[in-house]
């Protein structure tokens, strides 16, 4: 018989009310490679289902400066279950995103520098 050995976890809160924060999508990863920041979506509601221009704000949480939330930009393309796909991108994970938007009515994905605040619209969502 083999033991396993449980190590216990803290479980943090890292955001507060009044807003709602959450991350979509199970394969996605919210935290750089540095381990400080963390990726969220911020809505004003949680019990319905979003309309076309429902906004949810994408934030960046940095975990070394009290949790706070920098809000990085904005998304009418996301859901409960997957967001708007947002995840850091392998290219320079510590500071470039990626993340779904509509330009009129095209989807399209945007990528972020989140130190610059420099941004591209790809024609096509992730």
């Amino acid at each position: 018989m083999t033991e396993h050995i449980v190590q216990e976890v803290p479980v943090v809160q890292l955001t507060q009310g009044p807003k709602f924060h959450f991350f979509g999508y199970y394969e996605k990863f919210p935290w750089d490679v540095t381990g400080r920041y963390l990726l969220a979506l911020e809505v004003d509601f949680i019990n319905r289902s979003p309309d076309p221009d429902d906004i949810a704000r994408i934030c960046l949480i940095d975990t070394e400066d009290g949790n706070s939330i920098r809000v990085l930009a904005e998304t009418r393309t996301w859901n409960w279950q997957q967001g708007c796909m947002l995840q850091w991108l392998g290219s320079a994970p510590d500071r470039m995103i990626i993340y779904n938007d509509r330009d009129g009515d095209q989807f399209v994905s945007k990528v972020m520098d989140v130190v610059t605040g420099e941004t591209r619209v790809l024609s096509r969502p992730v």
